[in-house]
Order: structure tokens, then sequence, then C-alpha cells
């Protein structure tokens, strides 16, 4: 089931529940894309990327990707296409409010352009928020055109704020290099982390995760660290971790097969390192925070 809701202004909002799908497509309009349950799978030329109800995937125009769900349940899923007018109003609203603004702690350069960064990122915070109100007024087939523009400005706004939030990380703790090699440190680091989001279940060695990444082990060790505060390990792990959350509260499946989805080899390491993370066990987690499970 796919429902399509096409405003005046040219932007374009797609929801669907399905447990199987398959398509290929050139992405016209620069796009967000959300999984609200399960997962989704794109598949470019020389990568892939699953983006799960923890993280949001952005498309730019002219992109070719393919797309694939393969569910035992239906995954809600929600694509978001952004008219060139739009995105070009944005990015003049853009630039006339942070010249404006007294108080920047995202880092708001008015000198600046809207940067799509083409990879996957933390669906949290005001955007987490945001898009949840949009999917409730598309599914209750809101005819407020004006109040859904106002979401979609605020989507592109909550993307605006955790780009340059994490530029802004990134440049402060690798302040020592120059802006080139700092750039292209970014951009290699960022391939790790995708790499991580995307196949987070799976057995990931430093070595592969390295190579993908076009650095050396002990470089990408190094600049990890120094760029987010935990190595490529603990960010693993925190992913796993969160993703475990997700199961225990959506689904019902026994503790080990959560286990197993999640890519941990050991149930007791996994109930160890839950309860150093979230102070309590999986069980009592999964007792005081259950919603229904997808029908």
């Amino acid at each position: 089931m796919e429902y399509c809701l096409e405003l005046n202004n040219g932007n374009k909002i797609c929801v669907s529940k399905t447990a199987y799908k398959e398509r290929s497509f050139i992405n016209r309009d620069l796009s967000f894309h959300f999984a609200f349950n399960g997962c989704e799978n794109f598949f470019f030329k020389k990568r892939t990327l699953a983006i799960f109800p923890d993280s949001f995937l952005t498309l730019s125009s002219g992109t070719v990707c393919a797309v694939d769900v393969n569910s035992p349940y239906p995954v809600q899923l929600m694509s978001v296409y952004f008219s060139k007018e739009f995105v070009a109003d944005f990015k003049r609203s853009l630039l006339v409010n942070a010249s404006k603004m007294l108080d920047n702690p995202a880092g708001l350069d008015p000198s600046e352009d809207l940067v799509i960064n083409e990879t996957i990122h933390p669906f949290i915070g005001d955007m987490k928020y945001n898009i949840g109100h949009l999917n409730d007024l598309v599914n209750s087939n809101s005819q407020d055109e004006l109040l859904i523009s106002e979401h979609l400005y605020h989507a592109l706004l909550n993307y605006h704020s955790l780009y340059k939030k994490e530029i802004f990380q990134i440049e402060k703790n690798l302040s020592f290099l120059q802006k080139g090699t700092r750039e292209e440190i970014y951009r290699r680091l960022n391939l790790a982390r995708e790499y991580i989001y995307s196949n987070y279940n799976q057995s990931i060695n430093l070595k592969d995760l390295a190579s993908y990444s076009c650095m050396s082990v002990t470089h990408l060790i190094r600049t990890f660290k120094q760029a987010y505060d935990m190595t490529p390990h603990q960010f693993l792990m925190q992913i796993r971790l969160n993703r475990s959350r997700l199961l225990l509260r959506s689904t019902n499946y026994p503790i080990n097969e959560v286990v197993n989805l999640i890519g941990f080899d050991s149930t007791s390491t996994f109930i160890k390192l839950f309860r150093q993370r979230y102070d309590t066990t999986p069980l009592k987690y999964r007792r005081s925070n259950s919603i229904s499970v997808p029908a």
C-alpha cells in the first residue's frame, strides 16, 4: 500500500506500509527517507545503505539507486521530495535568518549555502518530532497544505542544524588539520559511520572498515576517536544497543533472537552491556516500554 500527497508548491510526500518492495529510480528532487519500523535498503553503484527507525537518508537530485524491503511484517515508510523552487526559497530564508541570529549554537554562517550530505543521519530530536507530526498529518488525509509545508520547511531546517552541528564538532575536534585535509578526513570517516549504520548486525572487522573508508586501521581508529569522541567499536556497540531497544519495544522476539538480530555472539555479553548503558535488564526494559507489535 502506498499513498502519495502532491502539494501545489511541487513538494511530494509518499507513505507506504509493505513487507515487500523492490524498485529502481532516479531521484529527481532532493529527498529525505524514513523507516518508522523495520528496514529499507538503498543500493547505489558502489555502496549499500540501510535505514532503520533511528536513522534517515538524504538523497541529492539526480541520484540513481534501487530500493528494497523484505520483511516478515509490514514496514512503515515515508519519503519526502522537495521541489527545486521550495529548496531555493528555503536557501534564501536561511541566509537572511542566519545573518540576523545573535545566538548561533549550530554554527550557522550567513555566507554558507544549504549542503546536502548524501548519507545516513541520526533520526533524533527536533527532526524526529517534526517528521512524526508530518506522518500523522499525511496518514489522517489532512488537506491543510500550509501546515504541511511548515513541517517540510522545518524538516529542511532540522537537517541543516544536524549537519552544521556535526561539522562544527568535526572542525573543533580536528582543528589541528588544514581545512582541505579536515574535509577529506570527514568524508572518509562518514563512509565508516554509514557502513556501521547499515551493517551493524554483521561481523565488522577493523581491516574491512578501514578499507571501505580508504584509511589505514590505525588512522581510522585515531581520527574516528578524535572526531566523534568514541572509537569505531564503541560506535558499533551504541548502534547495536539502540536498536536492541527498538526490537524489545516493538516485537515479541525472545532475547536470544534479539541478540542474533543485532549482531552479538553472546547473550550474556549483551545483557551485561545493556545493563551498563541503561541501568536495567532487557526483560525489565521490555515490560516497561513494550508497544503493540506491527500487524
